[in-house]
């Protein structure tokens, strides 16, 4: 992810360690009572998963800080994965999730993605030209090697530690296969003035000032590069999402009640009223600027089928 804090991450990485500790807790404390009654959704048993591809998905229940990157990036991607090798019959995603780069169970993965309603939301890929057995077993060997690894939660690319976005990217660039997604320059490619800059005002750090020159990626940039197809999409692909977009699904999918709960430990530090501030959020949505997405979908991401 940009920002190199994807969820948790973005707002955290913004932040000292004390207050990043303040934060989870909060973001994580609530969360067993956020689901609403009803069926709460499994791994499709039709999903044709197999090592190297990738899942791109929606946090808005376990992590709702990633309301803020969605905007950021005009998403509704937060986290992304690769699918690795199965382990006593389960399927495992690599991922890096602080404090550093995991595997997860395809179930405890795709959980992460659930709505209020138990919707799992997310989009499955695989690479454009099908990997041999050779090249996947090139990429294991990588992502194997890349365990452990401590999550980015600086502003920049660096050799030292990887997000979400960054994983993906270099377990596929180095192990020598096709590279996945796109480096861009954050101040240029993402949307800092989201529902009217009220997000970056709450989550910014004045004492982390953004690098001038940072470059990062976006799991929405490896979701559409031109390098994979998609196998499975419950999320939009191939073009970029309004504010209003962005907010309509939260509030449908429960996210923003979510978002509203979490929003506690910082509103009290930056003595903001919760109440006040929901409002304002909804205010944005609602301007001419926020109907439209915050910049054109670029040329060299993968376009649009024609239909």
């Amino acid at each position: 992810m940009y920002f190199h804090s994807d969820h948790a991450k973005l707002s955290l990485g913004l932040m000292n360690k004390k207050i990043r500790a303040v934060v989870l807790y909060a973001l994580f404390a609530f969360l067993p009572g956020v689901l609403r009654a009803g069926t709460v959704e499994s791994v499709p048993q039709d999903l044709p998963l197999k090592t190297g591809q990738i899942i791109g998905i929606s946090e808005m229940i376990k992590d709702p800080s990633t309301f803020f990157f969605e905007a950021l990036t005009g998403s509704r991607y937060g986290h992304i994965g690769v699918i690795g090798e199965k382990e006593n019959g389960r399927w495992q995603v690599y991922h890096s999730n602080p404090p550093a780069v995991q595997k997860s169970d395809i179930s405890d993965f795709l959980a992460r993605s659930r709505d209020a309603s138990g919707k799992l939301n997310f989009t499955l890929l695989e690479p454009a030209s099908p990997l041999s057995n050779k090249k996947q077993k090139a990429l294991l060997e990588q992502m194997r090697h890349m365990l452990g690894t401590p999550y980015n939660y600086e502003q920049h690319l660096n050799n030292r530690s990887v997000n979400c976005s960054e994983f993906v990217y270099k377990a596929f660039r180095n192990a020598g296969l096709e590279r996945i997604g796109q480096i861009e320059k954050i101040i240029n490619d993402t949307n800092f003035r989201s529902f009217d800059g009220e997000l970056y005002g709450l989550y910014a750090n004045p004492a982390m000032p953004l690098p001038k020159g940072s470059y990062g990626i976006t799991p929405v940039s490896i979701v559409n590069s031109p390098n994979v197809r998609v196998v499975r999409a419950r999320l939009p692909v191939e073009r970029l999402l309004s504010d209003r977009e962005i907010y309509e699904s939260w509030k449908k999918g429960g996210g923003l009640k979510a978002f509203e709960r979490a929003l506690g430990p910082i509103a009290a530090l930056h003595k903001i009223d919760i109440n006040d501030f929901m409002k304002k959020l909804d205010e944005a949505s609602h301007k001419p600027e926020a109907l439209q997405p915050f910049r054109a979908y670029p040329l060299t991401w993968r376009q649009p089928q024609q239909k």
